[in-house]
């Protein structure tokens, strides 16, 4: 079972009541109700409504893009809630918030497995009232809790392997090149890792100065705001996929920090606006994005999900075993399973290892990869994502070619080929391609072959209405070929 097995749990039965729209709503909801605790943070440490508001409106940026029904979305809220609680019992030393503590370690480790980063978290603010001078109860406390949090991290189906998870995953991340694994120097051609560098960098920059200045007043040194924004700072130089987590960790601490540095000047802004509105101006903005973001019409792209492709499966009855593109394995999964099952998708965990590697071998075609699709798998038919094409184009060919596959379906998503094998004689006879393929070029279709062309491009259409890449695969074809004479009649 898989780590994160209790949000999946959450998300099929919204989704199976509610639909999209009902899952779309839910996330938002999580959004902003992470949001509105990181904002108490904030207000609890010194910040006024419009810093506070302010730098977590700056700091959203390095989250707008996270707030997916992905299963680590629980662990935004948690992690949050974690300091909050925290925040709370180093403030008021009541034992209902240090209980807490190991309680939400141990819902968040049925999440997902970043749980640990609880521990670690937990582990700061010892080292917190331990600096800060707190009486040798509390820190005995603060330890004890510590340890309780590490072990209820166990306590969750994946076990003991949950804390070993993203070194489970490490190779077959970086054998499969997925960009959120990998550290945040190897994407700085994109705007997002400077924009975080820039934004963390100031933040660092301005806790630094305050404790500076703490210390300089003599004043009781608090570890857990430098701490936590050091954490959250160095996490995306492993996997830039972490570099959300800035954008409500330390972002309530800069708040604050910020708000001290205002005072002095003598001026506020807490009578501009209530806590109140911002509150609801949080909700109200997390609403609005919801909506915005709601697609017109259905909800599954079928432009960039192999929902025809699908659809074609199950009409035309492909049975066997399948080899599937990546990026296409989630939504196969969803659509097919249990009757079939998928070669690979996006969970990096139980692909790890030799799988990953016969999938690498054979998309790339690499020597023996033969042996692997015919006898080792015995694929009878593949899926595979088609944009971009020229990617996909040299295993499609060696597919058509040496492999006796032939392709039967294709659309703006998805190409299928199948196995020319006397099982598969009626869908071939019926639906293969011999002259157009999103794979050739229509310039290099020859007069003699267009009436054919023209045949299986109506085909095509009916199959895959909706397809623009067959459309304009269709206006190349019709602007490409020259009118010739055959036999005394013009093909138009």
């Amino acid at each position: 079972m898989a780590h994160y097995w209790l949000a999946d749990v959450i998300f099929y039965n919204i989704f199976a009541t509610g639909g999209a729209l009902a899952l779309i709503l839910f996330i938002a909801a999580i959004a902003a109700f992470t949001y509105m605790l990181a904002l108490r943070i904030a207000l609890d440490r010194g910040s006024g409504v419009l810093v506070g508001a302010l730098a977590l409106g700056i700091f959203y940026i390095l989250s707008a893009g996270a707030w997916e029904a992905r299963p680590q979305v629980f662990s935004y809220i948690c992690m949050v809630a974690l300091v909050y609680v925290l925040e709370r019992w180093r403030r008021t030393s009541l034992g209902m918030f240090l209980v807490s503590a190991p309680l939400i370690i141990l819902i968040w480790a049925n999440f997902h497995a970043t749980a640990l980063f609880g521990i670690i978290i937990m582990s700061v603010y010892v080292l917190d009232v331990a600096c800060a001078g707190s009486d040798k109860r509390n820190v005995f406390l603060a330890i004890f809790a510590l340890c309780g949090g590490a072990m209820l991290t166990f306590v969750n189906p994946y076990g003991y392997r949950s804390v070993f998870y993203f070194a489970q995953v490490k190779e077959s991340a970086q054998l499969l090149n997925i960009q959120e694994f990998q550290p945040i120097f190897a994407a700085f051609e994109f705007l997002e890792p400077r924009i975080f560098v820039l934004l963390s960098g100031i933040a660092l920059g301005v806790l630094i100065f305050w404790v500076f200045s703490m210390w300089r007043r003599k004043r009781l040194l608090e570890v857990a705001p430098l701490g936590l924004a050091v954490f959250a700072f160095i996490l995306p130089w492993f996997a830039i996929r972490f570099s959300v987590l800035f954008s409500f960790i330390a972002a309530p601490f800069v708040a604050a920090v910020a708000q001290q540095l205002i005072n002095r000047y003598k001026f506020s802004f807490n009578g501009i606006v209530t806590k109140n509105r911002i509150i609801s101006a949080v909700l109200g903005v997390a609403v609005v994005a919801a909506v915005l973001h709601v697609p017109k019409g259905n909800f599954i792209n079928a432009r960039q999900l192999p929902v025809g492709a699908t659809d074609f499966i199950f009409r035309e009855h492909i049975t066997g075993n399948m080899f599937n593109s990546l990026a296409l394995g989630g939504y196969l999964t969803w659509r097919l399973w249990p009757g079939t099952k998928i070669f690979i998708d996006g969970r990096n965990e139980v692909y790890a290892g030799e799988t990953t590697r016969d999938y690498i071998a054979i998309r790339d075609a690499d020597d023996g990869f033969e042996y692997l699709l015919t006898e080792k798998y015995k694929i009878n038919y593949v899926v595979l994502k088609l944009i971009p094409a020229s990617a996909v184009r040299p295993f499609a060919e060696r597919l058509t070619g040496d492999m006796d596959f032939k392709l039967v379906y294709w659309d703006d998503a998805a190409v299928v080929f199948v196995k020319d094998v006397p099982d598969n004689k009626n869908i071939i006879d019926t639906f293969a391609y011999s002259v157009i393929t999103p794979f050739r070029n229509p310039a290099g279709i020859s007069p003699g072959e267009y009436e054919v062309a023209q045949k299986e491009l109506e085909r095509a259409h009916v199959i895959a209405p909706a397809s623009k890449t067959i459309s304009l695969y269709a206006t190349y074809l019709r602007a490409n070929v020259p009118k010739v004479y055959e036999n005394g009649e013009e093909y138009k």
